[in-house]
């Protein structure tokens, strides 16, 4: 038996520290966990504040990354919150698939999660370990959000969706960015990992047949079902490519969706159509998130401004205000469109509070615990080794957690909104 049920590396983080907050505030007593990361002195500091404030029994490791292999040997399950996961990630995920431990992490960098699974996805359905990445903010509201959307509309309507609208409200969009999620796009950009709609599907045969590869860069739309203005968000590319590769897994893995209406299981059997938006009360407002959206990218084209940008941002680790975080909330809508001619539509609220930090650790560390404590209840235990969404690997169970602990999932009507 493995000495840990939980190593959370890059404790002493942003999303980090909120996570091992929440272990000793949520994990049962019996649990045995441990936290590690770089810096010595920053995980002295947090262990003793959480040992002194919780009374909570974990132990600490100041390890390197290229020295976590020994930790990851002895856990059950690893939760990484420790970027850019590009250049932190690979050792940690290649160590969990060799010594056969389960993986979480709340990257947004579409690259590395591609890489990963081009890379390693064969030896970690050999191995049976099972690897969830995005399981924050990227992209759990969005891919759990439509897998809730699509299970209402099959038990409302006894029908597959078609399309889903996700809708994040501006106007009730607050908490402030911190340089990991910023890095994240840069470096996303400098791999060209936004280049391919599909690029998080390519292990599959025919992946368009099961999902229409619509581009990222759109035009303001309008989105009449709520009277909104629909704008380029800057999560939409990660999120949609992953809420993809959910529904290419469920209609390549009928058996295993936890979707069960008229036999049915799959979101529909034509190409499933993803689309998010950041979504604005007022046109201009979407007309001039645009032009800011699309000059940034123009301007990141040229690579030694990207490099510029990225290494500043990385070096200065800048975090939102405290007050800004504790007054910080999201609000996502989920349209789902049934595939009939004339489609009928219902609408799905996500709401919690400050996305990018409090929600995120919460998310992440829920999720660790399904899969630490309950695996064997969960779809992914059906499904064997491999890279999974958060969707596919935790459905329903994961959703219920979340609820129980302060996220809204609720299907609304459309006169309410």
């Amino acid at each position: 038996m493995k000495k840990y049920d939980i190593l959370l590396y890059g404790a002493t983080g942003a999303v980090g520290c909120r996570a091992a907050r929440y272990l000793c505030e949520h994990a049962p007593k019996s649990l045995r966990w441990a936290i590690a990361g770089r810096d010595k002195h920053k995980l002295d500091t947090l262990a003793a504040e959480l040992q002194q404030e919780y009374n909570s029994d974990f132990d600490v490791f100041a390890v390197l990354v290229e020295e976590v292999e020994k930790l990851v040997q002895k856990s059950r399950v690893v939760l990484s919150a420790a970027g850019p996961y590009s250049v932190v990630g690979p050792p940690i995920v290649e160590a969990c698939i060799k010594h056969r431990a389960d993986y979480l992490d709340v990257t947004g960098e579409v690259n590395f999660v591609r890489d990963m699974i081009h890379s390693h996805a064969e030896l970690a359905r050999k191995n049976e370990v099972t690897l969830v990445p995005c399981c924050g903010f990227d992209s759990i509201p969005a891919d759990l959000g439509t897998f809730f959307a699509v299970e209402a509309a099959k038990k409302k309507f006894g029908l597959g969706v078609q399309e889903v609208i996700a809708c994040n409200m501006s106007e009730h969009m607050s908490g402030g960015l911190g340089s990991g999620t910023v890095a994240s796009l840069l470096r996303a950009i400098k791999a060209r990992g936004l280049a391919d709609p599909l690029s998080l599907q390519r292990d599959f045969a025919h992946p368009e047949r099961m999902t229409a590869p619509l581009a990222d860069l759109k035009p303001v739309t309008p989105i009449m079902e709520l009277s909104v203005f629909g704008g380029m968000f800057f999560l939409a590319p990660g999120n949609s490519r992953v809420v993809r590769r959910s529904a290419s897994i469920f209609a390549s893995n009928a058996d295993v969706s936890a979707i069960e209406v008229d036999g049915s299981k799959a979101y529909v059997d034509a190409p499933f159509c993803y689309q998010e938006f950041i979504c604005f009360s007022k046109k201009f407002a979407a007309v001039w998130n645009n032009i800011g959206f699309k000059g940034f990218l123009t301007a990141m084209k040229a690579s030694p401004i990207l490099d510029f940008f990225l290494k500043k941002v990385e070096r200065s680790r800048f975090q939102p205000k405290a007050r800004a975080i504790a007054e910080g909330k999201f609000l996502l809508y989920l349209i789902a469109k049934t595939s009939e001619k004339q489609p009928q539509k219902l609408v799905v609220q996500v709401r919690g509070m400050d996305p990018g930090f409090t929600e995120t650790a919460k998310m992440l560390v829920e999720a660790g615990l399904l899969l630490a404590l309950h695996k064997e209840k969960l779809p992914v235990a059906k499904m064997g080794g491999g890279f999974w969404t958060p969707s596919t690997a935790f459905g329903k169970p994961l959703i219920d957690k979340l609820i129980a602990k302060g996220i809204s999932f609720q299907v609304m009507n459309f006169e309410e909104i």
